[in-house]
Parts: C-alpha cells; structure tokens; sequence
C-alpha cells in the first residue's frame, strides 16, 4: 500500500510538471505571435509568412520565415532575443550548430 502511495506522490508530481511547461510554452508562443502580429495557424491558410517553432536545449525558439525575403534564419527566444547573436554580431557557427541540434516541431503562426 505504502508503494502505491509513493507511486501516486511522483505520478501527481510528472502531472503537474507537464502541465506547467506547456502553459508557459503556449504563453511564450502567444507572446511571440502578438510581436510579430500573426495569428495561431490552424493548418487552414495558405501563407507566406509564417513563425515556425524549435526546441533547443528544452526551450522554445521561434524563425521567422518569409516565401519572398531574402533573410538569414534568426532563432529568437521567447524574450525575443536572439540566439545567434554573439556580442552583438551575428555567429554563423553558433548559429549551424542550433539547427542541427534543435528539433522543428513546425508552424505557430502566420501573418494576420
């Protein structure tokens, strides 16, 4: 009985965990969406510009993305910082590195 009790204390506890890290990850992602006035994407719309959504070293990232601009990738954070900026100047190999170790989970938001 005492192993069930224990067992029920750490599953309430993974729970909570879970729920916690995808409200402040959809708070993050909303943030983000209002910045760069877009809207969630349903999967609905056709797009051009869009935000799409990596995780890196268990945190969000956000790329802006554009059909028809001629931009360097930027990974910004949820305070809308960027990764790939070292002492104010842009790393490229920070920078590879984050998109070959990061995970695309895919796109959050299109322009309104």
């Amino acid at each position: 009985m005492q192993n069930l009790s224990i067992l029920l204390c750490f599953g309430m506890m993974f729970l909570f965990t879970c729920t916690h890290h995808e409200t402040n990850e959809t708070d993050c992602t909303s943030t983000i969406l209002k910045q760069y006035k877009m809207v969630p994407f349903t999967g609905q719309t056709n797009y051009c510009e869009s935000l799409v959504l990596y995780e890196y070293q268990d945190q969000p990232y956000f790329v802006y993305d554009c059909c028809v601009c001629d931009l360097i990738p930027n990974p910004v954070d949820c305070d809308n910082q960027s990764y790939c900026l070292t002492d104010g100047e842009y790393d490229e190999n920070k920078c590879q590195l984050f998109f070959e170790k990061s995970r695309r989970i895919g796109v959050v938001g299109v322009l309104e």
